[in-house]
C-alpha cells in the first residue's frame, strides 16, 4: 500500500536557540501480511505486520539569536535534507461482506520509524545532526469490490 500525504511536524533547537526544524513526511509505504478469524460467514477480524517506508523532507529554519547576520535574515530556510526511513507497521482490523464481491472494512495502522540521526548541512559547510523520531498512526475505512471473472457465485470466503 502506499500513500501521499502532507504530514508535518516541527521542532525546536533547544542546544543554540537559534532554529526551528520543520519535518514533512510526503509519502509513505507499507507491505504487510495479515492472519485473521471469521466471525461469521461474511464477518472477519485480523491482525497485520510487516515493513514501512516513508520519505521525509526536513527544514532548518533560522530564527531567534542569529535572525538578521549574514544574507539570510530572519525566518528563512537555510538548511533541507530529504530522506527515506525503513520502520515497521502493526495494525487491526475488520472486515464485512455485504453483498456478493462487496465488503466494507476499518482498519487501525501503527508504523514505527524510529530515532536516526537526521544531518543539516548549512550554507557555511558547517553541520548540525538532529535524532528525529518518528511515528505515524492511521485509520481507514474502505469498500472493496472484488471481481468475479469467471461466471460463477462468488461465495463468502477470504
Amino acid at each position: 500500500m502506499g500513500d501521499w500525504t502532507q504530514i508535518k511536524g516541527r521542532f525546536f533547537d533547544s542546544t543554540t536557540g537559534a532554529f526551528d526544524e520543520s519535518a514533512q513526511a510526503r509519502w509513505f509505504a507499507t507491505a504487510t501480511g495479515r492472519i485473521g478469524v471469521t466471525m461469521t460467514p461474511q464477518a472477519l477480524l485480523y491482525a497485520k505486520g510487516g515493513a514501512a517506508w516513508v520519505n521525509n523532507r526536513y527544514q532548518d529554519i533560522q530564527t531567534g539569536a542569529f535572525c538578521g547576520f549574514g544574507s539570510l535574515g530572519c525566518n528563512q530556510v537555510d538548511a533541507t535534507t530529504t530522506t527515506t526511513r525503513l520502520g515497521w507497521t502493526v495494525g487491526i482490523g475488520a472486515e464485512y461482506m455485504f453483498a456478493p464481491n462487496w465488503s466494507v472494512f476499518v482498519e487501525y495502522d501503527y508504523m514505527n520509524f524510529g530515532n536516526p540521526s537526521v544531518n543539516f548541512t548549512f550554507p557555511s559547510g558547517n553541520s548540525n545532526a538532529f535524532n528525529i523520531s518518528q511515528h505515524i498512526q492511521t485509520i481507514l475505512v474502505g469498500v472493496n469490490v472484488r471481481g468475479n471473472f469467471g461466471g460463477a457465485p462468488v461465495a463468502a470466503r477470504w
